[in-house]
């Protein structure tokens, strides 16, 4: 999604986006102002990050069913339909009755995974969704060229890494050259940080030279904050003169622990448990999350996990449960074939605010191939939903109880 706005700079705002149990990343907010709501409402369908806000923290452990690191909110009860007017108010359990069951069907499907190990049925890797780039663009007073178009090749930097932002000037939707772009490195708090001019030679990190998309390498100071967000400014000028100006932000983190590049698999109950080893240079809290894929390049589930390491060596599980990998014709999920690929994986230093954020990591690691049948295609029955459901049922009987009696009314 491209955010577009009209004429000069706009000040961003400062958001915070949850990724962890009750925790969470500041980030500059870019474009329009956001939905409140969830990070994501679920691994099926994730929001950019960029237009996310999450301030509660829960002690309930986060469900990847309403997306990575989103912690589970108690279940609403039935909202009851009714029109008020001056003389009456009139009430029709026939819409109730119909939100309730939509809602127990929804728990249901909820309450078959543990809230840490989650399907993806809609082929959308949550991890991946989370860390997608949106590119801002500016244009004239009334949104006419040229319109400059500004983002970060990542929004999360990993200290020793460069920082390497992108820009250029577009008319009628062509990249065109420009007179000049320069940007400026701002902290949270709006003071500037330094300065810098954006390059097309092919070189510190310009990948073309001459194709009209500008690259400036940053290098953030040196300091002991585990994660720190910055804004740049940018200001682009036309050969004829024209100024336009645009932002974007990007984290620069120092997590304090790393992943060795060993794993280890095997299956535990039914279910597929990858474990990863961490290199913890300083202690903390972690949460980790990983994405698994199948023989096909599919895919299949989303697990996380979080744990207080002390500096060393540590094994973290990621558990994938079975139910995942058979087939579900509601969903239209089809069963997944082994081997697996652990594709994605996502670290977080959840110690303090704000959270610092780890390099995605690419691990390439593929387990042992499984056979089907030594996976659980039990439902978990997760408590939480469980319970929710019980109570749903409930009001639904209450509603139907209301709705039969109101057709024997004359």
């Amino acid at each position: 999604m491209r955010e577009r706005r009209s004429g000069g700079w706009k000040r961003g705002a400062l958001l915070l986006v949850t990724l962890g149990v009750g925790t969470g990343v500041l980030l500059w907010f870019r474009g329009r102002t956001p939905e409140v709501g969830r990070l994501a409402h679920s691994a099926e369908r994730t929001e950019r990050p960029t237009q996310r806000v999450q301030a509660q923290s829960s002690s309930v452990p986060p469900s990847l069913g309403e997306g990575i690191g989103a912690s589970r909110e108690q279940p609403s009860p039935t909202a009851q339909v009714q029109q008020e007017s001056d003389e009456e108010e009139i009430f029709d359990p026939r819409a109730a009755i119909a939100l309730t069951q939509e809602l127990i069907e929804d728990y249901r499907r909820r309450s078959e995974f543990p809230p840490e190990s989650r399907p993806i049925e809609s082929g959308q890797d949550p991890i991946l969704a989370e860390r997608e780039v949106s590119p801002i663009e500016a244009g004239g007073p009334e949104g006419e060229d040229p319109v400059l178009t500004v983002f970060s090749g990542q929004l999360v930097f990993e200290e020793p890494d460069s920082v390497l932002v992108y820009a250029y000037l577009t008319a009628q939707g062509e990249k065109v050259p420009t007179q000049s772009i320069t940007g400026i490195l701002m902290s949270e708090a709006l003071q500037e940080v330094g300065t810098f001019d954006f390059r097309d030679d092919g070189q510190d990190g310009d990948a073309q030279a001459g194709d009209a998309v500008y690259t400036a390498r940053i290098e953030p100071p040196a300091g002991e904050e585990v994660a720190v967000s910055y804004l740049v400014r940018v200001v682009a000028v036309s050969l004829d003169g024209l100024e336009r100006r645009a932002g974007t932000s990007f984290q620069y983190s120092r997590p304090g622990a790393r992943l060795t590049g060993n794993f280890r698999d095997h299956v535990e109950n039914g279910s597929v448990v990858i474990e990863v080893e961490l290199d913890v240079q300083r202690g903390g809290a972690f949460h980790l999350s990983g994405t698994l894929y199948d023989s096909g390049g599919r895919p299949v589930g989303v697990a996380q996990n979080r744990k207080e390491l002390e500096a060393g060596q540590h094994w973290i599980p990621l558990l994938y449960y079975g139910r995942m990998f058979h087939p579900d014709e509601r969903t239209g999920r089809p069963a997944a074939t082994g081997p697996f690929q652990l594709r994605f994986v996502s670290l977080l230093n959840a110690t303090n605010m704000p959270n610092a954020l780890s390099r995605l990591w690419e691990p390439n690691y593929w387990t042992r191939a499984y056979s089907g049948a030594e996976f659980t295609a039990e439902p978990f029955n997760d408590p939480f939903y469980l319970e929710a459901i019980a109570r749903e049922e409930k009001e639904l009987e209450r509603l139907q109880a209301l709705a039969a009696q109101g057709d024997k009314e004359p």
